[in-house]
């Protein structure tokens, strides 16, 4: 059985990355039978209810995104870790496709899918002519389905250090969720406005904090008179005493190790104390580094502040 037009030529298919659903196909001339032949025939794909592919081939993501959309109906959006992906950050891995719709929708299940009912829709822009939720609702939204406080760190200090989005957002999109779901977000925003820009940070943070040390400066500048020193991850002034967190995924680039050589030389010719720690260290070592932490702090508090040094903040 022939069908008697070509719909993926139409200008809505391609609009729609060549995903079409089921009432559109049939209000562009495609009979039921034709339709239902076409995917017999594997020359269609169904990917959702009354959604179809026009493509015998592999689903790309784009076409998934637009599969979704028009599953979930007028007035959804991507969201949650989907919309974060389309900003460029790095989330972990996301295997469902996330929407929100209008509270009153319920759509079908759909094993790849995950729709989030809302009373009240956030603020949706566009990104590559799809409908998606405002990043600051969107980080809210993943950091709200997640259980993990590493996953969240790590999504928040993303989009903060690259500023895409900034606390002040965050806690106003904090606002539409709630509060069950946004105990760890609220936490980790805590954690950047004392200064923590990336997940190792702020775990350091909460060590130091737990073992009963003064809290140091965290992301401060250092100079020497007018000249600019270092911008050390915490530092303690009144014991001279600077720890960096050393992470390849958060600070370095290829010739960082040169550089952080150099940086720790110059910190150390001024008179302070240098300790590094690796990420994983403080993951998994963290009482041992606290000791020896607590000793560098001790002998820095017993030498004294280094005079030449003022710190600012960033």
């Amino acid at each position: 059985m022939a069908i008697p037009c070509f719909p993926e030529d139409s200008q809505l298919a391609r609009g729609q990355h060549g995903v079409m659903t089921r009432q559109q196909l049939l209000a562009s001339g495609v009979s039921r039978s034709a339709l239902a032949h076409a995917v017999q025939r594997g020359r269609w794909r169904r990917v959702c209810p009354a959604v179809y592919v026009l493509h015998s081939g592999a689903v790309t993501t784009e076409q998934r995104y637009v599969a979704a959309l028009l599953h979930a109906g007028p007035g959804a959006a991507l969201d949650a870790a989907t919309a974060c992906r389309l900003f460029g950050l790095r989330v972990a891995a996301v295997t469902h496709v996330h929407v929100v719709v209008p509270h009153a929708r319920r759509p079908a299940d759909v094993p790849w899918l995950i729709a989030r009912r809302a009373r009240f829709l956030p603020p949706v822009v566009r990104v590559g002519g799809l409908p998606v939720v405002a990043l600051p609702h969107a980080v809210v939204a993943t950091c709200a389905r997640s259980g993990d406080l590493r996953d969240v760190r790590a999504l928040i200090a993303d989009a903060v250090q690259r500023r895409r989005v900034d606390v002040a957002g965050l806690r106003a999109a904090i606002s539409a969720t709630p509060p069950r779901h946004t105990a760890l977000l609220r936490s980790v925003l805590d954690e950047v406005e004392v200064g923590a820009r990336s997940a190792p940070e702020a775990e350091f943070f909460v060590l130091v904090r737990r073992a009963g040390l003064p809290e140091p400066l965290l992301n401060c500048r250092l100079f020497i008179g007018a000249t600019w020193l270092a911008d050390p991850d915490a530092y303690w002034p009144e014991a001279a005493l600077v720890h960096e967190t050393d992470s390849r995924d958060w600070h370095l680039l290829p010739d960082s190790w040169e550089r952080t050589m150099r940086r720790h030389a110059q910190m150390t010719a001024a008179g302070l104390l240098v300790m590094h720690s690796s990420p994983s260290r403080i993951r998994t070592d963290g009482p041992a580094l606290v000791r020896q932490l607590a000793r560098a702090y001790a002998i820095g508090r017993a030498r004294g502040a280094a005079p030449n040094v003022r710190a600012e903040p960033s």
